[in-house]
């Protein structure tokens, strides 16, 4: 019948309850239920925690990506106006202007991605610099070399905005 099987089940025990007072068996009953509990709130105070991680790495990086994304647009007016140069425009003065928000835009990126503690992301920024340096110090011979130069580091300045949202967990529209 019904009172042998749970008689049963609970026989392991029976001699540890039959020596408790009531108080014992009341504190041994809250610590079963309290142990699922504290399990619980742990499972749930690491699920707020890994929330938390991912809220700090995304506010690291999406400063990081708006400046690249400002980068890529200075990059390509300034390509724009590298091939107007070319074919005989005078727009030096604008090349300059340009160049100087690109250097404070460059100091810009530099800290951000120092924040963001990622050597492959370092390593990318660090070679994009150095085209842009050799970039700007260029005088170009053919509207199509200032176009291709332009273009092959605005795409490197891209892949640095991907390598910046994947490693904070961001995704850029």
């Amino acid at each position: 019948s019904d009172s042998t099987q749970s008689a049963g089940i609970y026989s392991p025990v029976q001699p540890l309850l039959r020596r408790l007072k009531l108080s014992g068996k009341l504190a041994l009953i809250g610590f079963i239920l309290i142990v699922p509990l504290v399990i619980l709130l742990g499972f749930t105070v690491q699920d707020e925690q890994n929330k938390i991680d991912t809220a700090k790495d995304e506010l690291l990086g999406a400063p990081l990506g708006h400046e690249m994304l400002d980068l890529v647009m200075m990059l390509q007016d300034r390509r724009g106006l590298s091939v107007m140069r070319v074919n005989g425009a005078d727009v030096d003065g604008k090349l300059k202007e340009l160049d100087a928000k690109l250097l404070e835009t460059v100091k810009e990126v530099d800290a951000s991605v120092a924040k963001l503690h990622a050597p492959d992301l370092d390593q990318a920024w660090q070679k994009a610099k150095t085209d842009l340096a050799q970039l700007q110090g260029q005088k170009w011979d053919s509207a199509k070399h200032a176009l291709q130069s332009h273009s092959h580091l605005i795409y490197n300045v891209f892949a640095g905005v991907d390598m910046a949202a994947e490693r904070s967990g961001l995704l850029f529209d």
